[in-house]
This record gives structure tokens, C-alpha cells and sequence, in this order.
């Protein structure tokens, strides 16, 4: 988890500096995600990145993002390290470095959340590259 692009307090600074009014809940999500730390359920963690993605994705769109190189530039870059974390959380959870979410849908739902997150990473990219 030690990717500092999803730390609360990083984005927290730089939109005070850049004031941003409105974050769009990206500190929350931040937040939920370092919450959970290395030693959350795997399903909760790629919920809780699928959450950041969203999250960012809407805040991209942002006029007042959109108009600031480096908020946008810090959301983007904040997608792509939910994107790598996620790869990371997946892979812990294939070779059985964390343990499996109980219940049997979970694997399922945990697929949807995956399959979420990389459709809106996609978007993303190609709304950025237009």
C-alpha cells in the first residue's frame, strides 16, 4: 500500500494550495482505502480502490479540475496507482498472500468491483487522450 498518490493527506494538501472547493468525497475515498490499510479483506480493499476510481472520474470532469494542469494531473496520476494497487491486491489474493473474503459471492462481487474499476480506468485514459 505504500503508494503516497493514495494518501489522503497529499491530495488534502494540494487541493487546499490549489483551492479546490470541492473535492467531490476524494479525501474520503482516500481515506477508506488507508483505513483498511495491508491487512484488509481483499474484497473490501478493491472496493474501497473501485470507490477512488469512481470517485476520481468524476472530479476529473471537474471544471474547476479540468482548468488546474496539476489537479488534473494529480487525479490522473491517482488512477493509475489505484489501477496498480488493485493489480497488487488481486495478485496477494491469487497466490494466497491474504485471506479470502467469507460467504460464496464474494469472489463474484469482488469481479465486478475489478471489471468497474479497469472499465472506468479505460474511460478515463481515453477521454484524457481525446
Amino acid at each position: 500500500m505504500g503508494d503516497a498518490l493514495l494518501a489522503e493527506r497529499g491530495w488534502k494538501t494540494l487541493a487546499v494550495k490549489q483551492r479546490l472547493k470541492n473535492d467531490k468525497g476524494l479525501g474520503k475515498a482516500l481515506a477508506a482505502w488507508e483505513k483498511l490499510g495491508d491487512d484488509g479483506a481483499p474484497g473490501e480493499r478493491l472496493a474501497a480502490l473501485a470507490e477512488v476510481v469512481a470517485v476520481a472520474g468524476k472530479l476529473a470532469k471537474d471544471a474547476a479540475v479540468e482548468g488546474d494542469d496539476k489537479l488534473s494531473d494529480y487525479v490522473d496520476d491517482v488512477v493509475k496507482a489505484a489501477g496498480k494497487a488493485r493489480k497488487e491486491v488481486e495478485a496477494a489474493r491469487a497466490s494466497g498472500d491474504e485471506e479470502k473474503d467469507a460467504g460464496a459471492g464474494g469472489d463474484e462481487a469482488e469481479e465486478e468491483v475489478g471489471d468497474f474499476a479497469t472499465r472506468l480506468l479505460g474511460g478515463l485514459n481515453r477521454v484524457k487522450n481525446g
